[in-house]
């Protein structure tokens, strides 16, 4: 065998080693979505930090400061499970904490779907403590005795992405910590948040994310003072407070845009409605209203969306959740005359909306004629018939119509 020969063998039983080996790792290494998605129950043990807040034991501390869209939830809907060894008192202070968060903000959350990869699991514990932001994967909260709505409202406020207020980088403005009244194994529970961390808003005194003034003192006496004159006590339990639901508001905001266009057609007009997320967060729970003036629809296209009309003038359609940086178009078929004057559309959401300006278009063609016709045949204002495809059955009157113009067209062809 000649030299290039061996060589060659040799490289080709190289490459099928490294091969083997390389196969053999894989097979056995967790994907970097595995690993990511590692359940805390999975670890060998969960720290709980600043009093309330779940990291993993190797952590030194917390990633401090929601700071990433990962970490939050997905257009603004926290799916949810309860284990069943939570007693019926906690099961009730979980509810009326979801069903809170849920009348203030614009944020949903909703039991888990059996597809829900990210879910919040309330779970017994031996306090009340949460991971913060959105983790990937299960992530628990804990449910001790005696938690109380107040409590979960307040670890609630933690899973959605906020830290405790008295942390702010800006704090040491608008509050003084006195060391020396805090039990020495808690003063962690005070570091400030490392410069970069997220500010949301103004320094809030009464946020239900705060620190009341003598948590964790060593006889009773303050451990934080607010540094001018507050008319609120220093943290709540009670609800989310104004700057609270403002900063939800703030992580979670979208902007949503609405495009229109009209296209006359011989059976009355067809509207072509574009709906985009414009920022990396989604939105969810949209309705968009159709002002129609004299027209009136009948039928409609587009993935997801359910129409229907609210009266006489006016269409409504719905969405259930548009995903950041996506769009859907929606085409309305109506009846009727069309007026360029009367025609104007507006798309909202529960999610907060960051440029409102942008929700709402009219015709949008100034060159457009003030009133887009429709055919005699084609103005049957009453008409009760719907469906999600323009594949679906006319009403008989209109088939009638029909007919009848396309015979008095032919007798025309006829006589001339």
């Amino acid at each position: 065998m000649t030299q290039s020969c061996f060589s060659a063998h040799r490289s080709l039983w190289i490459a099928a080693a490294a091969a083997a080996v390389l196969a053999v790792w894989l097979s056995v290494a967790p994907s970097p979505a595995q690993a990511a998605s590692d359940s805390p129950e999975a670890m060998t043990s969960v720290r709980v930090v600043e009093g309330d807040i779940l990291v993993p034991a190797v952590s030194q501390r917390r990633t401090v400061g929601v700071s990433s869209h990962r970490q939050l939830w997905p257009e603004g809907i926290v799916p949810y499970r309860i284990t069943a060894g939570l007693s019926l008192q906690s099961r009730r202070a979980i509810a009326e904490a979801i069903a809170h968060w849920n009348r203030v903000s614009g944020i949903t959350i909703q039991p888990a779907a059996a597809n829900d990869t990210d879910v919040v699991v309330f779970q017994p514990g031996t306090g009340c403590a949460s991971w913060v932001g959105r983790r990937g994967g299960e992530q628990e909260i804990w449910v001790a005795p005696n938690c109380t709505a107040g409590s979960m409202m307040h670890e609630i406020g933690h899973a959605l992405g906020l830290e405790h207020e008295h942390t702010r980088a800006d704090r040491d403005q608008y509050i003084t910590i006195h060391w020396d009244k805090i039990h020495p194994e808690k003063r962690h529970n005070f570091n400030v948040a490392p410069t970069g961390s997220r500010i949301l808003g103004d320094y809030d005194y009464g946020s239900i994310m705060h620190y009341g003034a003598t948590n964790f003192s060593v006889d009773g006496s303050a451990t934080i003072s607010a540094n001018y004159p507050v008319l609120v006590t220093l943290g709540q339990r009670q609800a989310p407070s104004d700057g609270d639901i403002q900063a939800i508001a703030q992580l979670y905001q979208s902007d949503l845009s609405l495009v229109a266009r009209v296209q006359p057609i011989n059976t009355g007009a067809e509207i072509s409605l574009h709906v985009s997320a414009l920022q990396v967060q989604g939105a969810h729970d949209i309705e968009l209203t159709a002002q129609l003036g004299d027209a009136r629809l009948h039928d409609y296209s587009g993935s997801g969306w359910l129409c229907r009309n609210a009266s006489a003038s006016t269409a409504v359609c719905e969405l259930d959740r548009l995903p950041g940086s996506a769009s859907s178009t929606l085409l309305l078929r109506v009846a009727g005359l069309v007026n360029q004057a009367q025609f104007q559309a507006q798309v909202n959401a529960k999610t907060p909306d960051e440029n409102g300006e942008n929700n709402r278009d009219g015709i949008g063609d100034s060159s457009a004629p003030e009133t887009v016709p429709a055919t005699a045949a084609a103005r049957f204002d009453d008409s009760p018939v719907l469906s999600s495809g323009f594949g679906g059955s006319l009403s008989p009157l209109w088939l009638v119509l029909l007919l009848l113009r396309l015979q008095w067209l032919a007798r025309q062809r006829v006589y001339r």
